[in-house]
């Protein structure tokens, strides 16, 4: 992820806490490492994947995004990402080459 020109962001898992974080890092970390996992489910020509956190825990993390933690201008929200061990959500992903 890029912002500007010379500043990247690392999407990273955290475990410090129970049940884990995704946290954006200067730095690639030891858990900045995801696997796209196809759900099976089409649209069109976006294709829905299961995103999961790459561990040593044993178990698996994958990325949800909770309910709006920030309400902006009354319209706008932001949803905060986290990790679950529990739930998996899809995420319809898109050819970023096409345009579309």
């Amino acid at each position: 992820m890029g912002f500007g020109k010379h500043h990247l962001w690392y999407l990273s898992g955290s475990y410090d806490k129970k049940g884990g974080e995704v946290l954006l890092t200067k730095e690639p970390g030891k858990y900045s490492n995801w696997e796209f996992v196809a759900s099976g489910k089409h649209s069109g020509e976006v294709t829905y994947y299961f995103i999961k956190n790459t561990n040593d825990l044993g178990k698996d993390a994958w990325l949800t995004v909770g309910p709006p933690v920030i309400r902006y201008k009354g319209s706008f929200e932001v949803m905060k990402a986290e990790l679950s061990f529990d739930e998996k959500q899809e995420f319809g992903v898109e050819d970023a080459e096409s345009g579309k």
